[in-house]
């Protein structure tokens, strides 16, 4: 929900900074640059568009480095089991 709000709160500072209907006319980009609010608007959008991406990509390496955890101590616990049955065996021949 957060990832939607904030792509339409940037294409929508896009299409403000392109377009604006003033009474049905078209207003040029630099009668929009005049007003102040469309800027803030622009810039604090793509700052929030680029740290929720930013923290979608972190996001995305913390699973894969969960999942890689898992997958090695998967196998530690398989040759840690392999070692315990080797021992035990080395232990009845004795």
């Amino acid at each position: 929900m957060q990832r939607l709000f904030t792509r339409l709160i940037f294409w929508a500072s896009i299409i403000c900074l392109g377009y604006s209907f003033n009474n049905s006319e078209i207003v040029l980009i630099r009668d929009i640059f005049k007003n102040f609010n469309f800027l803030f608007f622009i810039f604090f959008g793509g700052i929030i568009h680029y740290c929720v991406n930013q923290q979608e990509k972190m996001t995305e390496l913390l699973l894969t480095s969960e999942l890689q955890l898992r997958a090695l101590n998967t196998i530690i616990d398989f040759y840690q089991m392999e070692a315990d049955k080797n021992l035990n065996k080395i232990d009845n021949i004795k």
